[in-house]
């Protein structure tokens, strides 16, 4: 078992490498990206401008529910976190 361990992770070892070397070979072969000239940067649309967000208490103090879905988180009680625990020393 012992054996196989040890060529398993040289493999494993020799693998990531030449996987390394073949992506940076790759990328340092390929092709640099177009730069946008000066006339394609002009037909660009700019976007509209958002509506401003109302705030919590304009959203709140109207009786509209239909606009506003708040969930209010529950207290759970503590035995029901799970905690990791070790039996070691």
């Amino acid at each position: 078992m012992k054996p196989f361990k040890n060529s398993l992770h040289i493999f494993i070892t020799f693998v990531s490498v030449f996987a390394f070397l073949g992506g940076w070979a790759t990328l340092a072969h390929s092709r640099k990206p177009i730069q946008p000239t000066q006339s394609q940067t002009n037909q660009i649309e700019a976007l509209p401008p958002l509506a401003p967000i109302p705030s919590f208490n304009s959203v709140t103090s109207n009786n509209d529910d239909s606009n506003l879905n708040i969930i209010v988180p529950t207290r759970r009680s503590r035995a029901t976190n799970s905690i990791f625990v070790t039996r070691g020393s």
